[in-house]
C-alpha cells in the first residue's frame, strides 16, 4: 500500500513540475495590451506584423489577438531574419501570482519590464521599467 501511496504523490509531483513551466496565454495577451508595451515599442505606428520570440517556451501554443490593428505571431525558436517587428521574451519571474516578464527588440535595443499580478484572467500592471541595452 505504502508502495502505491509513493508511486502515485511521485507521479504528481512530477506531473506539477511539468505544468508549471507553461503559463496561461491571456497573462501575455494582458501584457502585450498595456500602454507601457505599445508606447515602448512604438507598435501602433506601422502596418508589418508583429512576432514575438518566446525563447523560455512558456508561452507554447498560444494564438494572440491582434494589436493595434497588426497581426501577432509567437514563436518558441529564434527568428533568424532581422526585422524591426521581432520582440523577445528573454525571461520570466514568477513570485505566487506576480508574474516578470522581460521584453526586448533587438532591432533597436529597447528593453521593457512588466510587472503584473494576475489570476483567474485579470492582470493589472504593478510595475513597468524601460531602457536600452
Amino acid at each position: 500500500m505504502k508502495f502505491y501511496f509513493l508511486l502515485l504523490l511521485s507521479c504528481f509531483v512530477c506531473s506539477s513540475q511539468g505544468q508549471e513551466k507553461k503559463l496561461d496565454c491571456m497573462l501575455l495577451q494582458k501584457a502585450i495590451q498595456t500602454e507601457p508595451f505599445k508606447k515602448a515599442f512604438n507598435l501602433c505606428n506601422g502596418n508589418d506584423d508583429i512576432y514575438i520570440v518566446d525563447t523560455s517556451k512558456s508561452f507554447s501554443n498560444c494564438t494572440l489577438n491582434y494589436l493595434c490593428y497588426r497581426k501577432l505571431f509567437i514563436s518558441n525558436e529564434l527568428i533568424e531574419a532581422v526585422s524591426k517587428e521581432i520582440i523577445n521574451i528573454y525571461r520570466i519571474d514568477r513570485k505566487r501570482n506576480i508574474f516578470t516578464i522581460y521584453f526586448h527588440r533587438p532591432f533597436n535595443g529597447i528593453a521593457l519590464t512588466l510587472k503584473l499580478k494576475y489570476a483567474k484572467g485579470k492582470a493589472k500592471l504593478l510595475e513597468c521599467k524601460s531602457g536600452a541595452f
